[in-house]
């Protein structure tokens, strides 16, 4: 994926994602690994308002009221927290992850389907969606975006698929 002059493997968002990555330390990443942004997340949902989006996926545009917007290249976030098992980095497209969490109780709802995705589901707070071309996000004020984990100021974002960007060798199979 590319958002201006930069490439991104895994995802780029805007939302909940971005303000947790802002209130994760450097300290707190040593000293907890992943579950330092879970600690964060945690800090930011208790004062948490959705932001009103347009997304324009390939011209198709959506209008919806957000507390995250993910453009996801792989799936798995950080075990065990696990978006879709239909977010593939080959898969040629670039899917769109919307969390339309209002509080506390919606967050933990998406953060159950996120971590068993098999069982019964708050999808009504998820919404999956895809581009095979170009992501345009807008929001109402100005919002943080992250690239691949790193803060890269704010919106709008304007994300491209590039295929075959990344090639990626994998040890033979033993005969």
């Amino acid at each position: 994926m590319q958002l201006g002059q930069q490439h991104f493997v895994l995802s780029v968002g805007t939302g909940l994602n971005a303000k947790a990555i802002e209130g994760t330390s450097r300290e707190g990443k040593r000293r907890f690994g992943p579950l330092a942004y879970v600690w964060s997340v945690l800090k930011t949902v208790t004062g948490l308002q959705p932001h009103s989006f347009t997304i324009i996926a390939d011209g198709q545009k959506l209008r919806v009221k957000a507390a995250d917007v993910l453009l996801a290249n792989v799936s798995t976030l950080m075990r065990p927290f696990r978006w879709g098992p239909h977010i593939a980095p080959d898969d040629g497209r670039i899917d769109i992850c919307v969390m339309r969490a209002k509080n506390v109780v919606d967050i933990l709802g998406v953060a159950r389907d996120i971590i068993v995705p098999e069982g019964p589901s708050h999808e009504r707070n998820l919404i999956y969606w895809h581009a095979h071309h170009s992501v345009l996000v807008f929001a109402e004020e100005p919002l943080l975006v992250q690239g691949d984990g790193e803060l890269l100021g704010e919106m709008p974002l304007e994300v491209i698929l590039v295929p075959g960007a990344v090639q990626i060798l994998v040890p033979e199979e033993d005969s």
